[in-house]
């Protein structure tokens, strides 16, 4: 529902492609841009306990949200998910999120993400940006941003890390509408029954946590809320499922220990990702314990949450039975509802490598590309072209390749 940029071959090969342009220089088997693709620079978000935790966190919010109920007010736990909902199918408006992960009081990831929707606007209606960070061996912090512009006449996608930024444009042949720029679609009836099929989870789950709140603030109308809950508070089926999840990320790691022994030339400069590191300093010794959950959030009067704020906090064991502290920490903020513009993209500025128009795509080899560099936009280019598509290969001295899909079947 946030990404909406559409589906297409050519789009999944694109990313590929980013890649490989930007790994090219940076001398590393294995790095942020693997081979797997432009989604491999998402380090920390692709990683299987980041999906966990980013699950983990968004049940935890939902849980603490769903907790924030008025004592003055019967009506209090409805108003606080409405305040989520309104939020959600908002179709003008500005939403911030942060996370950051910490092991024992060090930073190892940290995710930043700004969500622009601005209904009927032009020539953009949604922005998204995304910086992620993960902690390096060597203390180091390796980073990786992404940002999308989607209209109604074209999308544009940028891409960053150490290595450079990329960025690559798609015109659409003809005008793509769309009935809500929001998160969620009110006008779809199928996400108005998912939405109610969540609600009715939350109400189960939350039980008697409806009573763990306390209401900190109320002024013209807007309320602030907190909770705090140990782990002892947290129902039994919390417990279980984050013994499941920490056996899930246990078996992966012991895999991929095991084939990095069995094909140790496919592992030169290794990079641990935050799965191990979790693996070594939490889960050896058994599994974590959730110590406890905390949440505030601030209701305003129309109804939209206009912050939130979340800490989780796990405790585990390493091998040696050294104590290890996990704390996962979350805020959310919502602006601007109503007003919210999103500014037109400076094309020219843009280091476009490239651009789709109208089922032609043109490819740009970057000034003073290596030899491989060119290799690979080549290979790229004749994989865009099996797909039907005309691809213009453009070099840094302006001559250009046309291929068409006879020069991308393989020979």
């Amino acid at each position: 529902m946030w990404d909406l940029i559409p589906t297409h071959p050519a789009y999944r090969a694109q990313r590929r492609y980013a890649s490989r342009v930007l790994e090219n220089d940076s001398h590393r088997n294995v790095s942020i841009l693997s081979r797997k693709g432009m989604n491999e620079m998402k380090p920390f978000l692709k990683t299987r306990y980041a999906k966990i935790a980013c699950a983990a966190m968004a049940g935890v919010a939902l849980l603490t949200a769903a907790v924030f109920a008025n004592y003055e007010n019967a009506n209090g736990y409805n108003v606080c998910k409405n305040a989520l909902k309104n939020i959600a199918f908002q179709n003008n408006g500005t939403i911030q999120m942060n996370m950051e992960m910490k092991l024992d009081e060090e930073k190892i990831a940290s995710m930043e993400r700004v969500y622009r929707f601005a209904d009927g606007g032009s020539p953009y209606y949604r922005y998204n940006s995304e910086k992620t960070t993960e902690l390096n061996t060597d203390s180091s912090y390796r980073t990786y941003q992404s940002e999308s512009y989607i209209g109604e006449k074209d999308s544009i996608s940028i891409y960053t890390n150490e290595n450079g930024t990329q960025a690559y444009r798609n015109e659409y042949s003809e005008p793509y509408g769309t009935s809500s720029a929001g998160i969620l679609d009110p006008n779809d009836a199928t996400t108005q029954k998912l939405v109610t099929f969540l609600e009715k989870i939350a109400d189960t789950m939350v039980g008697d946590l409806k009573n763990s709140f306390i209401m900190t603030e109320s002024s013209g109308g807007s309320h602030t809320y907190e909770v705090l809950l140990s782990g002892a508070q947290m129902p039994d089926w919390v417990s279980s499922g984050l013994s499941l999840l920490v056996s899930n990320i246990k078996d992966s790691t012991e895999r991929s220990r095991r084939d990095m022994l069995e094909n140790p030339e496919d592992y030169v400069d290794y990079e641990a990702g935050i799965d191990e590191k979790l693996y070594d300093a939490m889960f050896i010794g058994g599994d974590p314990v959730l110590d406890r959950v905390s949440g505030i959030m601030s209701v305003d009067a129309e109804g939209f949450p206009t912050r939130a704020d979340g800490r989780i906090v796990v405790t585990g064991f390493d091998g040696q039975g050294q104590e290890h502290r996990m704390t996962i920490s979350f805020t959310l903020e919502s602006s601007d509802i109503g007003t919210t513009t999103i500014a037109e993209v400076d094309l020219g500025a843009l280091p476009l490598i490239s651009y789709d128009k109208n089922g032609v795509t043109t490819m740009q080899i970057p000034s003073g590309a290596s030899e491989e560099t060119v290799r690979q936009v080549m290979e790229e280019a004749k994989e865009r072209a099996s797909y039907g598509q005309s691809v213009t290969v453009r070099n840094a001295d302006g001559t250009e390749t046309v291929l068409s899909a006879d020069d991308g079947e393989d020979k």
